[in-house]
């Protein structure tokens, strides 16, 4: 006891004297601090540093942005011309073939579930989509038996060990593993999987989903109903939540757009009130959505060599599909977890650069109104001025505008029966015109 006493004791003095000498230190530096800060406003008082202070002034918000500004404004100069020119090549087009347009419409033999093919696209994610596989397989084999299914497994060009374990489990679940050498993309990967697809509908799902008991069988119910009431639809969307509760909620699979400086933004709905009962949604997102391969196919899949290397494509094919009078619908009963951004992230350049370089890509591919076109040569210019990443964004889309406008002359063979005024403000549009059911 005598001996613990006089340790304890031993430490404290120690500690006492290392606060202090501490203490003492701090006090040297404070002193140093205030000398040198009292010589610093001394300094201050001489004219050539202020001749310098001023000099750096003039350097950093004067001659620099008046350097530049010939550059920016050559850049939005040739953008705008170009965006004309690309406009107007269009507009004659479609009064060109107008006559000639007939509506979108499938077989019926086509919107019928004869089966679902489930298309897992992956990349450098070994133990997540073999995880993602063995409990998608789980719920398959518990909810609706008598439906036919497969899962296709779509391996990205991964250089881990996702064929070894996807090649492991085989013999236990029936996959199909369709391999590319090389990172293509995620369109390429989806268009890959739909092409080999047995069935009529295709859920799209990533390798970071984890679907939740029910999520199967609430939209497959949901489908056969509008099926059966003869309701056209493009796809249905499962509810989305975070793997991480603490994490703000950015996704919910309920989405919409809206108009910001002449092109559009893209969001989910998280309002918890709002995602109760079933709905209309701006797009059907292409990691955890039931899709119709038919018309998926139709539409010329997800448009690749636009948007590139991800982001919007699903985006851009739901809001074509709406305005041909196919809408997308959200069952909020049906759930699956998502590691936000787990894969994305392994790309060097900000997955942030991609997805705001394609929604200007999707403004300008979507955008067939005049008034639509004239607020984005008008104000998108204005934002660019002031923010070099969007003048980045014009420089990227300028060489790919030639493939955008193929894609939209081969799309002018259908009629559109929704306009993209109405469309590009998707939450008034739903309010007015499509109330929940």
């Amino acid at each position: 006891m005598k001996n613990s006493f006089i340790e304890s004791y031993t430490k404290y003095i120690s500690q006492k004297k290392i606060n202090s000498n501490l203490k003492r230190k701090l006090s040297r530096t404070n002193q140093h601090r205030t000398i040198a800060w009292n010589e610093f406003n001394k300094l201050t008082i001489i004219i050539p540093f202020k001749l310098w202070q001023k000099y750096n002034y003039f350097k950093r918000y004067l001659i620099k942005p008046i350097f530049l500004f010939p550059f920016k404004l050559a850049i939005i100069i040739t953008y705008t011309i170009t965006i004309s020119i690309f406009y107007l090549t269009h507009k004659l087009i479609y009064f060109l073939t107008y006559p000639f347009s007939k509506a979108l419409n499938i077989p019926y033999s086509k919107t019928k579930i004869d089966g679902v093919s489930f298309i897992i696209p992956t990349w450098n994610k070994a133990e997540m989509v073999t995880t993602c596989v063995k409990k998608l397989a789980y719920i398959l084999e518990k909810e609706k038996p008598e439906l036919q299914k497969e899962i296709i497994v779509v391996n990205n060009g991964s250089i881990d060990n996702t064929v070894k374990s996807i090649e492991s489990i085989i013999s236990s679940i029936p996959i199909s593993l369709i391999n590319f050498h090389d990172n293509l993309g995620f369109a390429p990967a989806i268009n890959a999987g739909c092409h080999n697809a047995k069935y009529n509908y295709v859920y799209l799902m990533n390798n970071d989903m984890i679907p939740k008991p029910r999520f199967f069988s609430s939209i497959i119910n949901f489908a056969k109903t509008q099926i059966k009431q003869k309701h056209k639809f493009f796809g249905i969307a499962s509810q989305i939540f975070f793997f991480d509760k603490n994490k703000r909620r950015e996704e919910s699979g309920k989405t919409y757009i809206y108009p910001y400086f002449g092109i559009i933004r893209a969001a989910h709905i998280v309002n918890h009130q709002n995602l109760q009962l079933p709905s209309f949604t701006c797009y059907p997102g292409g990691g955890s959505s039931l899709l119709n391969k038919h018309l998926f196919q139709k539409l010329n899949g997800y448009d690749f060599k636009t948007y590139r290397p991800m982001y919007c494509e699903d985006l851009d094919l739901g809001y074509l599909a709406w305005r041909l009078g196919y809408p997308s619908y959200f069952m909020p009963q049906s759930h699956v977890i998502h590691h936000h951004r787990s894969s994305s992230k392994k790309i060097g350049t900000d997955p942030s650069h991609y997805l705001f370089k394609n929604l200007l890509a999707f403004a300008i591919k979507n955008s067939s109104s005049f008034s639509l076109f004239l607020s984005h040569i008008l104000t998108f210019p204005l934002f660019a001025l002031k923010d070099k990443n969007h003048l980045i964004y014009m420089l990227e889309i300028l060489p790919i505008l030639p493939s955008i406008l193929v894609s939209k002359i081969l799309l002018l063979k259908y009629k559109t029966k929704i306009s993209d005024s109405d469309l590009f403000d998707f939450i008034n549009y739903e309010l007015k015109k499509c109330q929940n059911f």
